[in-house]
């Protein structure tokens, strides 16, 4: 890929490009390590309240364990995806389509809302998941790039363009 090429990708989010509970992060992990603690803790004490859970659930410490496995794995998952869910309808800005163009000088944002130039050096890290390209300017804020709109050559491009001309941490896969 030469230096005057440009990559223009049209991308319109979904809950799942941004949130994907099995994807190896570090709050996932935390996520992962504190519900299996709760319940290792709820096993080791199930002395003190697996009697008076059985009554109220009719009897059975079987259907107290899977009352308490499924409230656990509520918090765990259903509750950040109804959050995102949330998130995503109270903010019509995140699921309106929007144009992103990446070339040697960095990338090109236009939506119907805004337009933007953001060169290489906003960029503090750039991460490519197993579905989404992540190009963070903080440990909390990055502009999605879902692979599911990208050709799979275009993929390979976006590769070689960010290896060329991005200068900060780096996460891609081998092409």
């Amino acid at each position: 890929m030469d230096d005057n090429s440009k990559l223009t990708v049209e991308v319109t989010l979904q809950p799942a490009d941004v949130w994907t509970p099995f994807l190896w992060s570090r709050q996932n992990l935390t996520r992962w390590v504190l519900a299996l603690f709760v319940l290792f803790l709820a096993f080791d004490t199930r002395c003190f309240w697996v009697p008076a859970v059985s009554e109220f659930a009719g009897g059975s410490p079987t259907v107290a364990w899977l009352l308490l496995t499924a409230l656990v794995l509520f918090f765990v998952f259903l509750s950040p995806w109804l959050s995102l869910r949330s998130f995503f309808r109270k903010s019509p800005l995140s699921r309106k389509p929007r144009r992103l163009s990446f070339s040697s000088e960095g990338m090109h944002l236009d939506s119907e809302d805004a337009r933007g130039d953001y060169k290489w050096t906003v960029f503090s890290q750039i991460i490519e998941g197993p579905k989404v390209f992540y190009l963070m300017q903080t440990s909390r804020t990055a502009t999605y790039v879902p692979k599911r709109c990208l050709q799979p050559e275009e993929i390979t491009g976006l590769r070689r363009l960010i290896r060329q001309n991005f200068t900060g941490k780096l996460k891609l896969r081998a092409d």
